[in-house]
């Protein structure tokens, strides 16, 4: 696919990744690494599709899937996963890597992870990143974080200074 994800070696000293039985491991680094990831560490992967390039049955994914909540995050309806740590370790270090995340973030059904993207792009990539993201997105973002009552939400509440509308 011609792109490059880092994976930290310091992930198999990690007490969160340590407490993943293998079958949780395997899921994490597929996750990290598999071929529809983007820039962002947020996109749309089907159970059916990870069930294919892991050869195991659909069954065993989705619950796999919707039982971590740290190290990955699952939304059932619209079928996406955000990895909240992704931008910590591939930064967005200037405007046009901004613009990629832009596009991949545009591609998404708005759900709530949306809200914890919000909030690990500013804590890894700083918070003049911010204003390079789509205005309307971010307004979207801010208004459905106003109904949540998440860690994520309280942060973007109290960074944002909420309500903002």
């Amino acid at each position: 696919m011609g792109r490059y994800t880092l994976v930290d070696n310091s992930i198999w000293g990690d007490d969160e990744f340590d407490e993943l039985n293998d079958s949780g491991k395997i899921m994490y680094l597929y996750l990290l690494t598999c071929p529809v990831g983007n820039i962002s560490g947020f996109f749309k992967l089907p159970p059916k599709q990870i069930a294919s390039d892991l050869g195991k049955p659909k069954e065993k994914i989705l619950p796999q899937l919707k039982a971590q909540k740290r190290l990955w995050k699952y939304d059932e309806e619209t079928r996406q996963v955000l990895i909240p740590n992704y931008l910590k370790y591939n930064k967005a270090s200037n405007e046009r890597q901004v613009k990629a995340i832009n596009a991949a973030i545009n591609k998404l059904t708005l759900c709530e992870l949306h809200v914890d993207f919000l909030k690990a792009f500013l804590t890894y990539s700083g918070m003049d990143a911010w204003k390079y993201l789509d205005r309307d997105l971010v307004v979207d973002i801010l208004a459905l974080a106003e109904d949540l009552n998440t860690e994520s939400a309280q942060y973007l509440k109290y960074t944002f200074k909420l309500p903002l509308l």
